[in-house]
């Protein structure tokens, strides 16, 4: 019997990937106005941290079904090991599609 659902199946890697990514950087936003507000206290640290497994989660755990290269990455080489993973840097938007195999990431 199947308990529930996984987020693969309901949303595309791109979509969970942007959700991510824009979860992250409104609890970014927010960190810094309640900072700015309250003088950098507890409750903005707290905020802030809240935002990191939104980060990892963006890079890390939502990949390419095919080729396990991260849509948030431009790969600087054409190495598909952890050293080719390494030697990337961040983009600003996830992809569409997987720079890497070609793979169509916006689609279920």
């Amino acid at each position: 019997m199947k308990t529930g659902w996984k987020l693969t199946e309901l949303f595309s890697v791109y979509e969970l990937t942007a959700g991510t990514y824009l979860i992250a950087h409104a609890l970014i936003l927010g960190a810094l106005v309640i900072g700015i507000v309250t003088g950098f206290d507890w409750r903005s640290l707290t905020l802030f941290l809240l935002a990191a497994p939104f980060v990892v989660a963006a890079d890390v755990v939502f990949c390419c079904p095919h080729c396990g290269k991260s849509p948030m990455r431009i790969g600087l080489t054409n190495r598909t090991d952890d050293l080719g993973d390494f030697l990337s840097v961040w983009r600003s938007w996830p992809e569409r599609e997987c720079s890497r195999c070609g793979e169509p990431l916006d689609g279920l």
